[in-house]
């Protein structure tokens, strides 16, 4: 009986490594947004009408009795912009010796922004921890890997219930 509890136990942590194993495999590489889930829809950044339009079908699906005000379609106009600008040219790029960056690129007032990111990370089951380089903070964020060229971050923010969807490029 203690033999095959032992075997179990072993065939478990062996097929636990394996996991983490070709998951950090699997994640080496390059990774570019290219959707965010929110509320249960999800947001496409492959073309800037369709993102806002998608943003004023969530609105509506929350609470289909509203009427868009003038102040009210600004509001969602603006927000869809902030956050296609923001996220559409956001990359990842993981390595396999465990170190990260994340690049930031926006547009803003006709000038060209770039913000890089660097630092280490690890896979700690179906989480990735990054720990960025200059500022030493943490982050651990849930990951899935529906297929091999196919990332989504849950909860990228920890303030809400947001997710990226990154492909591998």
């Amino acid at each position: 009986m203690n033999k095959i509890l032992v075997s179990v136990l072993l065939s478990f942590l062996l097929f636990q490594v394996n996991a983490q194993v070709d998951a950090r495999k699997n994640i080496v590489g390059k990774w570019k947004v290219s959707a965010m889930e929110a509320d249960g829809e999800r947001f496409d950044f492959s073309n800037p009408e369709k993102f806002a339009e998608s943003m004023y079908a969530n609105d509506l699906r929350k609470d289909s009795t509203k009427v868009f005000t003038q102040e009210d379609s600004s509001a969602v106009a603006f927000a869809a912009a902030i956050l296609y600008v923001i996220f559409r040219d956001m990359q990842f790029e993981f390595k396999s010796n465990g170190k990260f960056s994340m690049i930031l690129s926006a547009e803003l007032g006709g000038e060209k922004k770039t913000e890089k990111s660097e630092g280490k990370y690890a896979i700690k089951g179906s989480a990735i921890e990054m720990t960025e380089a200059k500022k030493k903070e943490k982050q651990s964020v849930d990951f899935t890997m529906p297929d091999k060229r196919t990332l989504i971050l849950s909860k990228f923010r920890k303030t809400d219930n947001m997710n990226l969807v990154l492909v591998k490029y």
